[in-house]
């Protein structure tokens, strides 16, 4: 199956593409010392966080979301990748296995703040994201970005205020340990522009 796209200038942030999903800009891959590769790509989000059956978004930890992710069957007709870090991303944009990259799979932390809560409330995304404040952490979103040091933790952002650093405002990314916190999950998927 083909997945190469020429991009169109026609569409615009937050247009909802029918089999494909809400149109979330471009994003361009680095390699593991933050340099471009130059391979850039069209960004799809979901048009819903990950459901319960009585429509509530479910709160999960890293790990069980990257499991519902990747069981996710025919969204938009794509199926879930069990991407479990954006380590793996890039090894899947240096292979060239565009058709991994074009299933859905929870956002790396540049594109979850830079794609997706930048655009929080441009079209198909608008008041799509949870910004409920509750005790199971509904607002802060997963990305599969861990940390460089302890890679029991990955980068999280919480929508209801924009926080994607520390309280400090330091420029740092806000860690969750994968396995204590339970937030919610916008899953991506990714087609390269040529």
């Amino acid at each position: 199956m083909e997945y190469i796209q020429q991009q169109s200038d026609s569409i615009e942030i937050g247009d909802i593409i029918p089999g494909k999903g809400v149109y979330a800009g471009k994003w361009s891959s680095k390699n593991q010392d933050g340099q471009p590769t130059g391979e850039k790509f069209s960004v799809y989000a979901a048009p819903e966080d990950l459901r319960e059956g009585n429509g509530q978004s479910l709160a999960l930890s890293f790990n069980d979301a990257v499991v519902q992710v990747a069981q996710i069957t025919n969204l938009l007709g794509h199926n879930g990748a069990s991407f479990g870090c954006d380590e793996e991303i890039g090894d899947a944009v240096i292979a060239g296995r565009y058709d991994q990259l074009a299933k859905w799979f929870v956002p790396p932390a540049d594109v979850l703040v830079e794609n997706l809560y930048e655009n929080s409330y441009e079209g198909g995304f608008r008041y799509t994201f949870s910004t409920a404040n509750n005790l199971h952490s509904a607002d802060w979103y997963w990305s599969c970005t861990r940390h460089g040091d302890d890679r029991s933790q990955v980068a999280s952002v919480q929508f209801s205020r924009g926080l994607c650093v520390e309280a400090s405002w330091g420029g740092v990314p806000v860690w969750r340990s994968k396995d204590h916190f339970r937030l919610s999950v916008r899953p991506i998927r990714l087609e390269p522009i040529v």
